[in-house]
Protein backbone atom coordinates (compact mmCIF):
# COMPACT_ATOMS: atom_id res chain seq x y z
CA UNK A 1 0.00 0.00 0.00
CA UNK A 2 1.28 3.85 -0.50
CA UNK A 3 1.62 5.14 2.96
CA UNK A 4 0.11 7.83 4.68
CA UNK A 5 -3.06 8.52 2.01
CA UNK A 6 -4.51 11.73 3.61
CA UNK A 7 -7.79 9.83 4.76
CA UNK A 8 -5.50 7.98 7.32
CA UNK A 9 -2.49 10.57 8.54
CA UNK A 10 -1.68 11.44 11.98
CA UNK A 11 -2.63 15.00 12.16
CA UNK A 12 -1.52 16.87 15.28
CA UNK A 13 -4.60 19.66 16.31
CA UNK A 14 -3.55 22.74 14.86
CA UNK A 15 -5.41 25.95 15.68
CA UNK A 16 -6.17 27.88 11.51
CA UNK A 17 -6.73 31.60 11.82
CA UNK A 18 -6.73 33.30 8.81
CA UNK A 19 -3.20 34.92 8.37
CA UNK A 20 -2.16 37.70 6.05
CA UNK A 21 -0.64 36.50 2.81
CA UNK A 22 2.85 35.90 2.67
CA UNK A 23 5.06 35.23 -0.25
CA UNK A 24 6.45 31.57 -0.28
CA UNK A 25 9.05 29.99 -1.42
CA UNK A 26 9.80 31.16 -5.20
CA UNK A 27 9.17 28.87 -8.29
CA UNK A 28 12.54 26.29 -9.28
CA UNK A 29 13.79 27.42 -12.79
CA UNK A 30 16.42 28.36 -14.77
CA UNK A 31 17.02 32.10 -15.20
CA UNK A 32 18.95 35.90 -15.39
CA UNK A 33 20.32 36.83 -11.97
CA UNK A 34 18.93 39.41 -9.35
CA UNK A 35 18.05 42.59 -10.84
CA UNK A 36 19.71 45.73 -9.79
CA UNK A 37 18.29 47.76 -7.38
CA UNK A 38 18.23 50.49 -5.11
CA UNK A 39 21.86 50.72 -3.04
CA UNK A 40 21.71 48.36 0.00
CA UNK A 41 20.86 49.81 3.54
CA UNK A 42 23.30 48.69 6.37
CA UNK A 43 22.62 45.42 8.57
CA UNK A 44 19.55 45.98 11.20
CA UNK A 45 20.92 45.75 15.20
CA UNK A 46 20.01 42.91 16.73
CA UNK A 47 16.82 42.72 18.69
CA UNK A 48 16.86 44.34 22.13
CA UNK A 49 14.17 43.85 25.26
CA UNK A 50 12.01 41.20 23.95
CA UNK A 51 12.16 37.32 25.06
CA UNK A 52 12.09 35.01 22.46
CA UNK A 53 11.65 31.05 22.03
CA UNK A 54 13.23 28.45 20.40
CA UNK A 55 10.77 26.57 17.84
CA UNK A 56 12.29 23.16 16.33
CA UNK A 57 11.25 21.08 13.36
CA UNK A 58 12.95 18.76 11.29
CA UNK A 59 14.65 20.50 9.03
CA UNK A 60 15.38 23.95 10.54
CA UNK A 61 15.45 25.49 14.30
CA UNK A 62 15.03 29.79 14.63
CA UNK A 63 14.34 31.57 17.72
CA UNK A 64 11.14 33.90 17.68
CA UNK A 65 9.17 36.15 19.80
CA UNK A 66 7.68 34.61 23.05
CA UNK A 67 4.34 36.27 22.57
CA UNK A 68 3.98 36.17 19.11
CA UNK A 69 1.32 33.46 17.85
CA UNK A 70 3.16 29.99 16.09
CA UNK A 71 0.61 28.39 13.47
CA UNK A 72 1.45 25.15 10.83
CA UNK A 73 0.24 25.73 7.59
CA UNK A 74 1.31 22.82 5.75
CA UNK A 75 4.84 23.33 4.55
CA UNK A 76 4.83 26.57 5.78
CA UNK A 77 4.91 28.00 9.57
CA UNK A 78 3.80 31.30 10.63
CA UNK A 79 4.78 33.13 13.39
CA UNK A 80 1.99 35.94 13.91
CA UNK A 81 2.43 39.11 16.16
CA UNK A 82 -0.51 39.76 18.34
CA UNK A 83 -3.13 42.21 17.44
CA UNK A 84 -2.64 45.77 18.64
CA UNK A 85 -6.61 46.54 17.65
CA UNK A 86 -9.48 44.78 16.47
CA UNK A 87 -8.67 44.45 12.34
CA UNK A 88 -4.99 45.10 12.64
CA UNK A 89 -2.61 43.78 10.23
CA UNK A 90 -0.89 41.58 12.30
CA UNK A 91 3.19 41.45 11.51
CA UNK A 92 4.25 37.85 11.04
CA UNK A 93 7.21 36.19 9.67
CA UNK A 94 6.69 32.78 7.23
CA UNK A 95 9.34 30.58 6.96
CA UNK A 96 9.21 27.74 3.96
CA UNK A 97 11.48 24.48 3.09
CA UNK A 98 10.47 22.79 -0.27
CA UNK A 99 12.85 20.43 -2.23
CA UNK A 100 13.44 21.40 -5.44
CA UNK A 101 12.56 18.97 -8.27
CA UNK A 102 16.14 16.61 -9.50
CA UNK A 103 16.17 18.64 -12.66
CA UNK A 104 16.50 22.69 -10.73
CA UNK A 105 18.56 20.99 -7.73
CA UNK A 106 21.83 23.28 -8.41
CA UNK A 107 19.27 26.39 -9.23
CA UNK A 108 20.67 29.42 -7.14
CA UNK A 109 19.23 31.41 -4.79
CA UNK A 110 19.59 34.58 -6.81
CA UNK A 111 18.20 32.83 -9.92
CA UNK A 112 15.17 31.43 -7.43
CA UNK A 113 14.05 35.04 -6.83
CA UNK A 114 14.65 36.36 -10.35
CA UNK A 115 12.95 33.45 -11.75
CA UNK A 116 9.84 34.87 -9.56
CA UNK A 117 10.56 38.12 -10.19
CA UNK A 118 7.23 39.03 -12.47
CA UNK A 119 4.85 36.80 -10.73
CA UNK A 120 5.77 38.73 -7.67
CA UNK A 121 5.02 42.22 -9.19
CA UNK A 122 2.23 41.06 -10.76
CA UNK A 123 0.61 39.43 -7.48
CA UNK A 124 1.27 42.72 -5.44
CA UNK A 125 -0.55 46.13 -5.53
CA UNK A 126 1.15 48.95 -6.24
CA UNK A 127 4.93 46.31 -5.97
CA UNK A 128 8.12 48.52 -5.40
CA UNK A 129 11.55 46.69 -5.22
CA UNK A 130 13.21 48.31 -2.36
CA UNK A 131 16.38 46.21 -2.05
CA UNK A 132 19.01 43.26 -3.20
CA UNK A 133 21.73 42.30 -1.70
CA UNK A 134 23.12 38.59 -3.04
CA UNK A 135 25.43 38.63 -0.40
CA UNK A 136 23.76 37.68 2.69
CA UNK A 137 23.31 35.03 4.18
CA UNK A 138 20.73 32.48 6.05
CA UNK A 139 21.62 29.43 8.38
CA UNK A 140 25.10 30.35 7.64
CA UNK A 141 24.64 29.53 3.68
CA UNK A 142 24.84 32.07 1.31
CA UNK A 143 21.74 33.11 0.00
CA UNK A 144 19.81 36.48 -1.12
CA UNK A 145 18.04 39.30 1.04
CA UNK A 146 15.19 41.24 -1.17
CA UNK A 147 13.06 44.41 0.43
CA UNK A 148 9.91 45.49 -1.66
CA UNK A 149 6.87 47.33 -0.95
CA UNK A 150 3.27 47.21 -1.75
CA UNK A 151 -0.76 47.63 -0.56
CA UNK A 152 -3.25 45.64 0.09
CA UNK A 153 -6.90 46.98 0.35
CA UNK A 154 -5.30 50.28 0.71
CA UNK A 155 -2.93 49.44 3.34
CA UNK A 156 0.82 50.18 3.04
CA UNK A 157 3.02 47.44 3.20
CA UNK A 158 6.49 46.48 3.40
CA UNK A 159 8.11 42.74 2.79
CA UNK A 160 11.18 41.38 3.33
CA UNK A 161 12.45 37.76 2.06
CA UNK A 162 15.58 35.85 2.28
CA UNK A 163 15.82 33.10 0.58
CA UNK A 164 18.68 30.06 0.67
CA UNK A 165 18.99 26.80 -1.16
CA UNK A 166 20.90 23.90 0.36
CA UNK A 167 21.50 20.47 -0.97
CA UNK A 168 18.70 20.33 -3.02
CA UNK A 169 16.03 22.15 -0.70
CA UNK A 170 15.09 26.18 -1.03
CA UNK A 171 14.35 27.84 2.26
CA UNK A 172 12.17 30.85 2.30
CA UNK A 173 12.03 33.24 5.92
CA UNK A 174 9.42 36.12 4.71
CA UNK A 175 8.49 39.29 6.87
CA UNK A 176 4.97 41.31 6.16
CA UNK A 177 3.78 43.96 7.46
CA UNK A 178 2.48 47.42 7.41
CA UNK A 179 4.99 49.91 5.86
CA UNK A 180 4.97 52.55 8.96
CA UNK A 181 6.08 49.47 11.40
CA UNK A 182 9.10 48.43 8.99
CA UNK A 183 11.66 50.31 10.93
CA UNK A 184 10.52 49.22 14.43
CA UNK A 185 10.48 45.21 13.14
CA UNK A 186 13.86 45.22 11.48
CA UNK A 187 15.72 43.95 14.58
CA UNK A 188 13.41 41.59 15.82
CA UNK A 189 13.43 40.37 11.83
CA UNK A 190 17.34 40.32 11.85
CA UNK A 191 16.99 38.61 14.86
CA UNK A 192 15.22 35.82 13.45
CA UNK A 193 17.00 35.61 10.39
CA UNK A 194 20.25 35.14 12.71
CA UNK A 195 18.78 32.82 15.07
CA UNK A 196 17.93 30.12 11.76
CA UNK A 197 20.02 27.03 11.59
CA UNK A 198 19.64 24.03 9.59
CA UNK A 199 19.39 20.79 11.56
CA UNK A 200 21.81 18.19 10.83
CA UNK A 201 20.62 14.56 10.59
CA UNK A 202 21.82 12.84 13.61
CA UNK A 203 20.77 9.50 12.16
CA UNK A 204 23.15 8.83 8.89
CA UNK A 205 22.76 5.13 9.32
CA UNK A 206 19.21 5.05 8.24
CA UNK A 207 20.15 6.68 4.89
CA UNK A 208 18.72 4.71 1.81
CA UNK A 209 16.25 2.64 0.18
CA UNK A 210 13.84 0.78 2.12
CA UNK A 211 11.15 -2.09 0.95
CA UNK A 212 8.74 -3.66 3.34
CA UNK A 213 9.26 -6.58 4.76
CA UNK A 214 5.96 -7.31 6.45
CA UNK A 215 2.50 -5.47 7.28
CA UNK A 216 -0.61 -5.80 9.84
CA UNK A 217 -3.48 -4.18 10.31
CA UNK A 218 -5.22 -3.77 12.95
CA UNK A 219 -8.35 -2.98 13.09
CA UNK A 220 -10.24 -1.23 16.10
CA UNK A 221 -13.03 -3.15 15.61
CA UNK A 222 -10.49 -6.03 16.92
CA UNK A 223 -9.40 -8.10 14.12
CA UNK A 224 -6.49 -8.34 12.11
CA UNK A 225 -5.09 -8.31 8.30
CA UNK A 226 -1.67 -8.96 6.68
CA UNK A 227 -1.34 -6.95 2.98
CA UNK A 228 0.95 -8.13 0.69
CA UNK A 229 3.83 -6.02 1.09
CA UNK A 230 5.31 -6.28 -2.49
CA UNK A 231 2.19 -3.69 -3.42
CA UNK A 232 3.81 -1.02 -0.95
CA UNK A 233 6.25 0.66 -2.98
CA UNK A 234 9.94 1.19 -2.03
CA UNK A 235 11.15 3.95 1.09
CA UNK A 236 14.25 6.17 0.48
CA UNK A 237 15.06 8.25 2.95
CA UNK A 238 17.95 11.07 1.68
CA UNK A 239 20.44 12.88 3.37
CA UNK A 240 19.29 16.24 3.09
CA UNK A 241 16.32 14.80 5.54
CA UNK A 242 13.93 14.65 2.66
CA UNK A 243 11.83 10.95 1.82
CA UNK A 244 9.56 9.86 -1.14
CA UNK A 245 8.00 6.99 -1.28
CA UNK A 246 7.40 4.96 -4.90
CA UNK A 247 8.07 6.17 -8.46
CA UNK A 248 5.96 8.72 -8.95
CA UNK A 249 6.91 9.93 -5.98
CA UNK A 250 3.25 11.08 -4.81
CA UNK A 251 4.38 10.53 -1.52
CA UNK A 252 7.21 12.60 0.27
CA UNK A 253 8.24 15.02 2.97
CA UNK A 254 11.05 14.99 5.41
CA UNK A 255 12.36 12.46 8.03
CA UNK A 256 13.59 13.09 11.91
CA UNK A 257 15.16 10.51 14.51
CA UNK A 258 14.05 11.29 17.95
CA UNK A 259 14.24 9.53 21.26
CA UNK A 260 11.14 7.08 21.85
CA UNK A 261 9.26 8.28 25.09
CA UNK A 262 7.00 6.41 27.34
CA UNK A 263 3.89 7.70 25.39
CA UNK A 264 4.99 6.69 22.39
CA UNK A 265 4.94 2.86 23.93
CA UNK A 266 1.24 3.80 24.45
CA UNK A 267 -0.10 5.42 21.57
CA UNK A 268 1.54 2.13 19.13
CA UNK A 269 -0.12 0.01 21.86
CA UNK A 270 3.32 -2.06 20.99
CA UNK A 271 7.20 -2.60 22.16
CA UNK A 272 9.97 -3.52 20.95
CA UNK A 273 12.76 -5.09 23.16
CA UNK A 274 16.57 -2.96 22.87
CA UNK A 275 15.00 -0.11 20.65
CA UNK A 276 15.61 3.70 22.10
CA UNK A 277 15.00 6.21 18.90
CA UNK A 278 11.67 6.36 16.73
CA UNK A 279 11.96 7.15 12.95
CA UNK A 280 9.08 10.28 11.94
CA UNK A 281 8.13 10.94 8.59
CA UNK A 282 6.60 14.72 8.37
CA UNK A 283 4.13 15.97 5.64
CA UNK A 284 4.69 19.56 5.52
CA UNK A 285 5.04 19.85 9.34
CA UNK A 286 2.75 17.30 10.41
CA UNK A 287 4.04 13.95 11.54
CA UNK A 288 2.17 11.66 9.46
CA UNK A 289 3.61 7.88 10.50
CA UNK A 290 6.18 7.13 13.12
CA UNK A 291 7.79 3.84 15.16
CA UNK A 292 10.67 2.02 16.34
CA UNK A 293 13.99 1.83 15.19
CA UNK A 294 15.23 -1.54 15.20
CA UNK A 295 19.20 -1.52 15.63
CA UNK A 296 22.49 -2.96 17.24
CA UNK A 297 25.25 -0.72 17.47
CA UNK A 298 25.57 1.64 14.70
CA UNK A 299 23.95 -1.00 12.73
CA UNK A 300 20.44 -0.09 11.79
CA UNK A 301 18.49 -3.17 10.53
CA UNK A 302 14.79 -2.64 9.89
CA UNK A 303 11.92 0.48 10.39
CA UNK A 304 9.13 0.15 11.60
CA UNK A 305 5.99 2.47 10.87
CA UNK A 306 3.07 2.61 12.40
CA UNK A 307 0.04 5.38 11.20
CA UNK A 308 -3.77 5.79 11.43
CA UNK A 309 -5.59 4.78 8.49
CA UNK A 310 -9.37 4.28 7.10
CA UNK A 311 -11.30 4.39 4.17
CA UNK A 312 -10.64 4.38 1.20
CA UNK A 313 -6.50 3.63 2.36
CA UNK A 314 -8.04 0.42 4.46
CA UNK A 315 -11.80 -0.76 4.49
CA UNK A 316 -12.37 0.37 8.00
CA UNK A 317 -10.28 2.76 10.79
CA UNK A 318 -7.21 0.67 12.29
CA UNK A 319 -3.75 1.05 12.93
CA UNK A 320 -1.29 0.26 10.12
CA UNK A 321 1.80 -1.33 10.86
CA UNK A 322 5.25 -2.14 8.68
CA UNK A 323 8.27 -3.27 8.79
CA UNK A 324 10.88 -1.60 6.32
CA UNK A 325 14.08 -3.52 5.92
CA UNK A 326 16.91 -2.10 3.52
CA UNK A 327 16.76 -2.90 -0.55
CA UNK A 328 19.04 -4.92 -1.61
CA UNK A 329 19.21 -2.90 -4.88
Amino acid sequence: MVLFLAAGCIQPQVKREQTPPAQQGPAPSTGPVIPPVAPKSPPAPAATNMEFSLWEGPLYSLQYPSNWEVQLLGDLVAFVSPAENAGDFRENVNVFAAALPPEAADTSAAQLFANSFESLQASIEDFRLVEADDQTQLGNEPGVKVAYSGTSKGVPLQFQQRVMVKDGTAYSLTYSGEKTKYGAMAPIIEAMAQSFKLTESTAPQVVGKWVSYGETVFYDSGEREWPDPSNTPPLELKTDRSWTQGDAQSAQGTWDVQAIEEKDWARWNTRLAGASRKIILYGGEAALADGPIEEAGNRVDALWLLYRAGPPAISRPGQVQIKFVRSAS
